[in-house]
């Protein structure tokens, strides 16, 4: 039971389930760090690609990302299309910069992985994967919400969606990866910023940050 409850919801999701935390609007509110990733021109690459290797390419995404971030406190939450919402939980009396810096470690992992991943599916003549990667830190409620015959144990709140909003930014500036300002303040030593930006469905401009870490692969 364990085993596949992990598979399909989570260790962390699972626990909570097993626990007995299954009923809708059962939940509870945690700050975690938000990171959220998709796929670019996901929508051109279905119209072109077979099905079945659309599905190929998407699983050694998934797999890599989540096999990435596991070791730095990571977990993924749902796979959303060819997009990936991921959390790093901040467990109570954890330093909050400690787990942001644990983020910072894994993108830059996973962004790095992704090189030799690339160069062993253009050898293969396969389709390149890139994606950029949304960051954000704040409070979520995390439980179940849905039909009362169909659930779906997730995180909702203000923070997802700004972390989405973000993400969205990647492509239109170029840049892997971006955070929100509440990010940054946690690993001031590696970011820079780049401006307020004007995000669908946030009220007010924000300012967003660029990492600038030596190890982080270039802009994409």
């Amino acid at each position: 039971m364990h085993a596949l409850l992990d598979t399909y919801i989570g260790h962390r999701s699972g626990m909570k389930v097993l626990d007995g935390l299954v009923k809708r609007g059962d939940g509870e509110t945690i700050d975690a760090v938000i990171w959220y990733s998709d796929l670019r021109d996901f929508s051109d690459l279905s119209e072109t690609l077979m099905p079945e290797t659309l599905i190929s390419m998407l699983n050694d995404y998934f797999e890599f990302i989540s096999e990435t971030v596991k070791p730095y406190g990571g977990e993924v939450l749902r796979f959303i299309g060819d997009a990936i919402l991921i959390i790093f939980p901040v467990q109570e009396k954890a330093d909050i910069g400690e787990v942001c810096h644990s983020a910072i470690e894994a993108v830059i992992d996973s962004l790095n992985k992704l090189e030799s991943l690339n160069e062993n599916r253009m050898l293969a003549g396969d389709t390149l994967i890139r994606f950029g990667i949304g960051l954000h830190i704040g409070q979520l409620v995390y439980g179940n919400v849905g039909a009362p015959d169909r659930l779906e144990f997730t995180v909702i709140g203000a923070a997802v969606n700004r972390a989405e909003r973000i993400e969205g930014l990647t492509k239109k500036l170029g840049i892997p990866t971006l955070s929100s300002a509440e990010f940054a303040a946690q690993v001031k030593d590696i970011v820079r910023p780049i401006g307020k930006f004007e995000l669908q469905g946030i009220e007010e401009p924000l300012d967003v940050f660029e990492l600038v870490t030596s190890g982080l692969p270039g802009r994409i």
